[in-house]
């Protein structure tokens, strides 16, 4: 396989609303099967990234937009989500929410700090990783 590094990886926004899930679904569906994962592995990723959108959605403004990216090394799926969020987000490790993201995919990691957008509020930039290992066939 060759990996052209001048092409930027598949990206897309969307309006920071529940019913704009279903597209960051199918993107993330889409990209899954082109990189051969396995159906379970597919709709493991896409629940996480269902999961840890609607974290995010639990954030964010009215009038913002979340992005999600999806990478592909010879090893594994990577998935990462963007928003800017008015609060910090819940980051406890016991919480029911991160345990899903755990047990779906093999990696998860949040990122966020104090945005540079200026506002009447402070604001948050929110990263959400989520690595998948791609399995060899037996």
């Amino acid at each position: 396989m060759v990996v052209d590094e001048s092409f930027p990886l598949p990206s897309l926004s969307v309006a920071a609303t529940a019913d704009q899930l279903h597209i960051l679904r199918a993107l993330v569906r889409s990209r899954g099967r082109h990189h051969d994962l396995a159906a379970d592995a597919v709709a493991d990723l896409v629940l996480a990234v269902d999961e840890a959108a609607s974290t995010l959605l639990r954030h964010t403004p009215t009038c913002s937009t979340l992005t999600c990216t999806v990478g592909a090394d010879p090893g594994s799926v990577s998935v990462i989500l963007t928003g800017t969020t008015s609060a910090m987000v819940d980051t406890s490790t016991t919480s029911f929410s991160w345990f899903v993201l755990q047990t779906l995919v093999d990696s998860v990691a949040l990122e966020q700090c104090p945005s540079a957008v200026a506002g009447p509020t402070e604001m948050w930039a929110v990263t959400v990783t989520l690595d998948m290992t791609l399995k060899a066939d037996p």
